[in-house]
């Protein structure tokens, strides 16, 4: 599940898209690239999202955790571009 996009179902970030940066029993740790990034993910209860099959691999995960600055660049673009695909 770690590297898929979710949407916020709940709370007041209700439908904010999220990359989901790790995972921890009933806990997602989620990042959209500005808000919360990476340093400084949002934990959020797994029912709370709905996962969307969209995302990066766990190697692209790995290499925004390494150099967080880019990172979160590449997290906005990809986020960006599920929105503009699936909102016409």
């Amino acid at each position: 599940m770690t590297g898929k996009l979710a949407l916020s179902k709940a709370g007041h970030d209700k439908n904010t898209l999220y990359l989901i940066i790790k995972e921890e029993q009933d806990m997602l740790y989620l990042s959209d690239g500005c808000g919360r990034d990476l340093l400084h993910p949002k934990k959020k209860n797994r029912k709370h999202v709905q996962l969307i099959n969209d995302g990066v691999s766990r190697e692209e995960l790995v290499s925004f955790l390494k150099n967080p600055a880019w990172g979160n660049n590449q997290i906005r673009e990809k986020i960006n571009l599920y929105t503009r695909r699936n909102n016409p």
